[in-house]
């Protein structure tokens, strides 16, 4: 028996209170918008337009949008001629990823560019093979379920999202995704990334580095807890080939500090 990791249950006479989601911090949003600010992200989106394949006219989902910047790239990739549906749970990072689209060249026009709100931790509202292309960026690792019977974290929701994200490809469709190496060194991102902090947006990174490296400890804790899922490559790929998938690639990225793997349906 399942609840969602926000909900409150009385099983016989204990009541299990799953931690707090700070997913949801309006805070934790502005922090990761300026991510894309940091030289170890940037190498990782390189690195990710470099994984993929797109064609004339294919349908693209963003998982875990967060501020827009993979969409932008994938976007300009292929010159506007692709039509993107971003997903995040955070209706913050949805009103930033809207305005942050303006900036789009070039100008998305007809409903090419879509946000929709949306948890990978739940069944993905989309039917079966929609979409030629997924993108999923250090999101699929957050798939939480909380077990109400034993008061414990489950890796079911991050299995089930790898299922979802099958099924929501069409046959040969791509999968890009980034996920945590075990015990990621977040403070070592951050130092990767001294030079934008000395420059005239300074200031502000500072600040929201401050929020993302507090984050970062809240999300090691809750990774040992088996709330989120920081896997060693083997697990990651064995976990990727028992929801389907093949053609299966991994390397290294954003600062060493996770994983890029690239597959097919």
């Amino acid at each position: 028996m399942r609840a969602k990791a926000w909900d409150v249950k009385q099983v016989g006479q204990f009541v299990h209170t799953p931690p707090v989601n700070r997913w949801f911090e309006p805070r934790v949003a502005q922090a990761f918008a300026d991510q894309r600010e940091a030289l170890p992200y940037k190498e990782m989106l390189r690195d990710i337009m470099n994984a993929l394949t797109i064609e004339t006219g294919s349908d693209w989902i963003d998982l875990g949008c967060g501020s827009g910047r993979i969409s932008q790239a994938l976007w300009e990739k292929a010159s506007g001629d692709i039509t993107i549906t971003a997903m995040d749970c955070s209706e913050e990072a949805g009103k930033i990823y809207l305005d942050y689209a303006r900036e789009f060249n070039p100008v998305p026009q007809n409903g090419a560019i879509r946000f929709r709100l949306g948890n990978v931790s739940h069944r993905l509202p989309f039917m079966g093979g929609k979409f030629h292309g997924v993108v999923a960026s250090l999101v699929l690792t957050y798939a939480e379920d909380w077990d109400i019977t034993t008061g414990m974290w489950t890796r079911w929701a991050f299995d089930n999202a790898l299922r979802e994200v099958h099924r929501i490809l069409v046959d040969g469709g791509q999968l890009v995704l980034t996920n945590n190496t075990p015990n990621p060194d977040f403070l070592r991102i951050f130092l990767r990334s001294w030079r934008q902090l000395v420059s005239r947006k300074g200031p502000r990174l500072i600040r929201n580095s401050a929020t993302m490296l507090s984050f970062g400890r809240w999300l090691k804790r809750s990774a040992v807890e088996g709330r989120f899922h920081y896997l060693p490559e083997s697990e990651l790929v064995q976990s990727l080939r028992d929801a389907g998938f093949r053609d299966i690639q991994c390397q290294l990225t954003y600062a060493d500090q996770a994983y890029l793997v690239r597959c097919r349906k």
